[in-house]
């Protein structure tokens, strides 16, 4: 496993909702103020990048922090590019040793912890820590089994068993060098992930658990209100290191003239919101009223807004332009394998497979803006195949029925009902019923418990539940992003939330991660899915499509899927009614 996808939204949270209702046409301004307003439909657990392992939180953390590497804005597939590094890496002949330098003259936003209240400069020694910190004994942090075995000295570290991390140091003031035990081709996408924030040891010491909602870091918004289960809000940093926009790449016509009025530094907005709206009704309307500068599309209201796929003449009349595009991610349902019932049962979750209808919760859930998933690979990632199947993807009642049988509950007598944590929001409860419904024709009963989003994480993470849905979003386009999601070292932080145990399964990712991209790896990476296929740990349901609305004062936009919203919104740009 070389990193992971961050566990992200809900199977069912997909902007659906209450009936759906469609304000009156009327003209809607630009605001006066250089502001970007966002919905989002979950309470966000943490700022604190190194423990979320959640797209909202990653998607505000990316306002404050910044990591060593992120990906070119225009460019897909995405290509690396520095941040606060400032080239890409210096890599070893036998791919074992990196050396990174960092930028100079990059600061820390001024804050108390600093001496005199002055923010620092970024120097090697801050990424030396954060891998110290991702990988502390009592950090628990799901970042850990990225490097877990792949970092000379991090096991022992992590053990309690050294002071530090042999295999990583500081060189000089910028330069940071990391020795791994064997070639990893992509370890360097782990420093695109926004759990690989850089975090000052000082502030950390200063606030300790409290850093969760007071960000200090070097990125392009500074925050000046933060109610995780409400609203957050961030200025411009004023002391923003210098960035011009990337360069021009490779979107089509919806990007030609981007770049026009670009100018040369960013960020370009003034103040960017986050409101927690978790119900999808309430976000749409403040969208058709100019209250938010992008939304998704309600499923109850995707006829309206696009009808027969294009956008309504309303919309269009005002300006709105639609963006839609494959989304980087997959829903899944999750089992507990250590529930003494269901993990230990194979055929019971292979009919749980074949009692769903996903053709009918596509229809239903997501207006039809969705595929059926076959795997855990997403269409976003190297590795992912077209025409792999899954054996358990069509329904199947009689099938599943013959299973439950052979299982040891004819028609579902004597089996206990499935316990699935769930949120309370319209959405949820939707999506709920549907399950609830399918299920019950072959005799497997469904228990919800709705909760809020942080609750529900950390439910998760701790592996109390017996089965639930969640949506993985890519982190990086490739395969290794998902297989951590199967590999046993991870059960303990939370990221392997199935808790599923294969020797087989640790040695297959472990050699998937090692080997260059080719027909050999590609012949592993189905292997480890056919292998998936028949435990069933994880059922792969849709891959969905997004649809994104953007209001026509927001210019440099391109479609910017979820897992990426934070570290792009440096680039958008408002253009206000002010006089």
């Amino acid at each position: 496993m070389k990193r992971f996808t961050l566990l992200a939204i809900l199977v069912a949270l997909v902007f659906a909702g209450a009936p759906a209702c469609t304000p009156k046409p009327r003209d809607v301004k630009a605001p006066k103020e250089n502001v970007f307003r966002i919905a989002v439909q979950a309470k966000i657990p943490t700022l604190d990048p190194h423990l979320s392992t959640d797209v909202y939180s990653s998607q505000t953390e990316a306002l404050f922090y910044e990591t060593l590497y992120q990906y070119q804005y225009l460019k897909r597939p995405y290509e690396l590019e520095p941040l606060l590094a400032e080239t890409l890496p210096e890599i070893s002949k036998d791919g074992k040793i990196l050396r990174i330098k960092l930028k100079r003259g990059i600061r820390f936003h001024d804050d108390p912890c600093f001496e005199g209240g002055k923010g620092r400069e970024v120097v090697a020694q801050d990424a030396v820590y954060m891998l110290e910190r991702i990988s502390a004994p009592k950090m628990n942090s799901p970042m850990y089994g990225s490097f877990d075995g792949k970092i000379e000295g991090i096991d022992a570290y992590h053990a309690g068993k050294a002071k530090t991390i042999s295999g990583v140091r500081a060189l000089d003031a910028n330069t940071v060098e990391i020795r791994l035990l064997k070639s990893y081709p992509r370890f360097v996408y782990n420093f695109t992930d926004q759990k690989t924030s850089i975090l000052a040891k000082e502030c950390v010491e200063k606030y300790g658990d409290k850093i969760a909602t007071h960000p200090v870091g070097t990125g392009p918004y500074k925050p000046v209100r933060v109610e995780l289960g409400h609203k957050i809000i961030a200025v411009r940093n004023p002391g923003y290191h210098k960035m011009t926009y990337p360069s021009e790449g490779s979107r089509g016509d919806k990007e030609k003239g981007l770049l026009a009025d670009m100018g040369k530094d960013v960020p370009f907005i003034d103040r960017i919101q986050y409101e927690v709206i978790t119900e999808s009704q309430p976000m749409w309307l403040k969208f058709m009223a100019g209250e938010l500068e992008m939304s998704g599309i309600p499923k109850d209201n995707y006829g309206t807004a696009l009808p027969g796929g294009k956008l309504s003449p309303e919309l269009e009349k005002r300006g709105v332009v639609h963006y839609r595009e494959a989304r980087g991610d997959v829903t899944v349902m999750i089992f507990n394998m250590q529930d003494s019932v269901w993990g230990k049962n194979k055929d019971l979750r292979h009919a749980f497979a074949l009692a769903l209808n996903v053709p009918k919760i596509i229809e239903v859930q997501y207006s039809g803006q969705a595929t059926r998933a076959h795997s855990i690979i997403d269409p976003a990632q190297y590795g992912f195949d077209p025409n792999y199947k899954s054996r358990w993807a069509e329904r199947n009642v009689a099938r599943a029925k013959e299973l439950l049988a052979k299982a040891g509950y004819p028609d579902g007598k004597g089996l206990p009902p499935l316990v699935m944590p769930t949120t309370s929001d319209t959405t949820s409860r939707q999506f709920d019923e549907l399950l609830t419904r399918q299920l019950a024709e072959v005799g497997i009963r469904l228990q919800s418990e709705a909760m809020t989003w942080p609750e529900l994480e950390r439910r998760t993470r701790s592996h109390n539940f017996t089965v639930l849905g969640l949506g993985y979003a890519s982190a990086v386009p490739d395969a290794d992003d998902a297989t951590g999601l199967l590999h046993s070292k991870n059960i303990e932080a939370g990221y392997n939330a199935a808790s599923y145990k294969n020797p087989a399964v640790d040695r297959l990712v472990d050699e998937i991660e090692a080997m260059p991209n080719g027909a050999a790896r590609l012949a592993k990476i189905r292997q480890l899915k056919e292998m998936i296929d028949e435990d069933l740990p994880i059922v792969s349901m849709v891959h969905r499509i997004g649809n994104q609305l953007i209001q026509p004062w927001v210019k440099n936009h391109v479609y910017t899927d979820t897992m990426f919203l934070g570290p792009f919104l440096k680039y958008k740009k408002v253009m206000t009614s002010a006089p």
